[in-house]
């Protein structure tokens, strides 16, 4: 997510480094969000084709099993992007939706407006662009234009639920590949870092309760403290997360071509203007314009909300028990759950 390896590295930069700080905050992110990530390819129909008939099953069960719950169905636009986050597992796909609306009515995510997404978005951290080499949809972020700590938690939150969900959303295919989250690290100082308590709480809350499937994360132009640690410290993550990130040295000539194509790359990098020029902030809420969100109603539709129960199972896929989630809930002032009409 875009707030986690700032958050995280600002954690434990001060005793391994801020190379050590992702490799460990990667490890407990990627167990909340993808306990299996595949490196192959997912096989399926063609881009742009509805869902093929394992994906059409899980969705189907994905109902039945929230039903059972009593908790809001995602809208359905979402429904094969929650059932990609697991795998096409539906208990634990299920188990993540509960938490999901458990951590954005806790942190209030809906109390961030959309004027104070634009404006953090102002500082131009996040840019357009297009497919890596294997077709996955680029979040690309600019890591020395973010600073966090000049931002609410539930702000930091918000804006990178809206950068996965405006990728994902409505998309077969990029929910099947996954996104490629791109960092570049190129001229990363303290200023990008974020030692607030509240800030690292929000990293990990928010990293594990998002529905987003996330296959590749590639770190360009790494200080050299960061390669050290990730050399030293990168065997107590597991093999499978290791072969998530990867690291290259973007100012070698060619190099960013084993990211994506040229074609594909942000304008700042050279890549084309008339297409990926624009303020990314503008495309996301384009893409979201009629797309539902549990935390963001689309702005075309003026239905009121009204309370659900949620009873989430525990399942050890990083979601809390249910008996522990209805305790918290019950201690809340708000509902719980929202449901779109």
């Amino acid at each position: 997510a875009l707030w986690t390896l700032e958050s995280w590295s600002a954690a434990l930069a001060a005793a391994v480094g801020f190379s050590l700080a992702f490799a460990v905050q990667t490890a407990l992110w990627q167990r909340g969000v993808a306990p299996a990530v595949a490196e192959r390819r997912p096989s399926g129909p063609a881009p742009g084709s509805v869902p093929c008939e394992r994906e059409a099953e899980s969705i189907r069960q994905l109902r039945l099993e929230l039903q059972g719950r009593r908790v809001s169905l995602p809208p359905d636009a979402l429904l094969l992007q929650l059932a990609w986050a697991r795998e096409l597992d539906v208990s634990q796909a299920a188990d993540l939706w509960c938490w999901h609306l458990i951590v954005a009515r806790q942190m209030r995510i809906s109390d961030v407006t959309d004027k104070q997404v634009e404006q953090a978005y102002g500082a131009g951290f996040c840019v357009r662009a297009g497919h890596d080499v294997d077709r996955r949809p680029m979040i690309w972020v600019r890591m020395a234009l973010s600073e966090p700590a000049r931002l609410s938690p539930a702000l930091v939150v918000r804006n990178t639920w809206l950068a996965q969900d405006a990728t994902l959303c409505g998309r077969a295919e990029a929910n099947r590949l996954g996104i490629c989250f791109v960092y570049d690290l190129r001229g990363v100082g303290w200023r990008n870092l974020a030692v607030d308590p509240a800030h690292l709480r929000a990293a990990l809350r928010g990293a594990t309760s998002h529905p987003s499937h996330i296959s590749r994360v590639w770190l360009l132009n790494a200080p050299a403290i960061f390669l050290w640690a990730w050399a030293a410290f990168k065997h107590f993550v597991p093999g499978h997360l290791r072969g998530l990130v990867r690291f290259l040295d973007a100012e070698e000539p060619g190099a960013l071509g084993a990211v994506c194509p040229p074609a594909e790359l942000p304008a700042y990098l050279g890549g084309d203007a008339a297409r990926f020029g624009g303020p990314f902030v503008v495309w996301m809420f384009d893409r979201l314009r009629d797309c539902d969100l549990a935390y963001r109603p689309s702005p075309g539709r003026a239905g009121a909300a009204v309370a659900a129960d949620v009873a989430p199972r525990a399942s050890g896929s990083g979601a809390p028990a249910a008996g522990a989630a209805a305790a918290d809930a019950a201690a809340a002032d708000r509902p719980l759950v929202t449901r779109f009409q």
